[in-house]
């Protein structure tokens, strides 16, 4: 399952669209702190899509916290700014950084690539 964390309606939908589309299991929420609620009823996803500029918690900041419980969860970061790119580099974040919009095949690619190395291990 894909945890989808994007704060925008019309992006967190077309993402589970695309992805539902591609056969992928989704779970969308619309903020950091939704998220953690939902991984903390329902176990942790096969990985994590998430938009840095989240109001309230940074998308940085969750991954963080994310990472305390399920430290191998694999997480992609999604941006439509470079400072954000920047901020994420300061973090010491290693995560793959899509900036929107993104070229979707290769956004799929990857989320399937990144679930099949994750299930593997």
């Amino acid at each position: 399952m894909v945890l989808i964390v994007e704060d925008e309606a019309v992006s967190r939908r077309a993402l589970q669209q695309l992805l539902r589309l591609s056969g992928l299991e989704t779970r969308a929420a619309s903020s950091a702190e939704e998220a953690i609620s939902m991984v903390s009823q329902g176990g942790a996803p096969d990985m994590a899509l998430v938009d840095i500029n989240l109001p309230g918690m940074s998308g940085l900041e969750f991954v963080r916290q994310i990472h305390r419980t399920f430290p191998l969860l694999p997480c992609i970061f999604m941006t439509a700014n470079d400072e954000a790119q920047n901020e994420q580099i300061r973090g010491g974040g290693n995560e793959p950084m899509f900036r929107k919009p993104f070229d979707v095949p290769r956004l799929i690619h990857l989320i399937i690539q990144t679930i099949g190395k994750s299930r593997v291990h």
